[in-house]
């Protein structure tokens, strides 16, 4: 147990001082933006860093426009980008197949509960496509610096697609 010197005399005093202390703490972080800390640029401008903070918004955009409703239930707001695999498996984090919208609920609720999610794809899906997933998140090893450059390069022919055909009314 940590002694600081301070005993308080009452309950509410000592309350008050963790917030304090919590709070100043709180107001002295700066929060981290897209350039305040970057990594080792390559020759074309972009770390590997980048490049997945890139594709990750890359992907919140294509399933903001892809999915109107939550894949598990018929919510339509609030809507999460949620993983049917964890998103640290790197041969899955970006895939189409892998990312779904879900409410806010069902994508917490998949933590503990996973098979609502599992069986609503293998409904969806069928069982091949499960598998096909299953088998490619056992893949080891991260990804190089040139995969995910191609990565990004799919994903935004993938979205400037959506947006053409949200344009064109299709």
């Amino acid at each position: 147990m940590r002694r600081t010197g301070f005993r308080p005399r009452a309950y509410s005093e000592g309350v008050e001082r963790a917030l304090s202390r919590h709070t100043s703490k709180l107001k002295q972080r700066t929060p981290l933006r897209k350039g305040f800390r970057r990594a080792k640029h390559t020759e074309d401008g972009d770390s590997a860093k980048d490049i997945k903070l890139e594709n990750d918004q890359l992907i919140r955009e294509i399933i903001a426009l892809r999915d109107k409703k939550c894949f598990t239930c018929p919510a339509t707001t609030g809507l999460q980008v949620g993983h049917l695999f964890r998103r640290g498996i790197e041969s899955l984090r970006w895939s189409l197949e892998n990312n779904h919208a879900q409410c806010e609920f069902c994508n917490s609720r998949h933590e503990y509960e996973p098979h609502h999610y599992e069986n609503e794809f293998k409904q969806q899906y069928g069982r091949r496509a499960w598998n096909d997933l299953e088998r490619r998140s056992r893949q080891k090893g991260k990804l190089s610096y040139i995969e995910l450059s191609e990565i990004r390069d799919h994903l935004r022919a993938v979205l400037e697609a959506a947006q053409k055909r949200k344009r064109d009314g299709a």
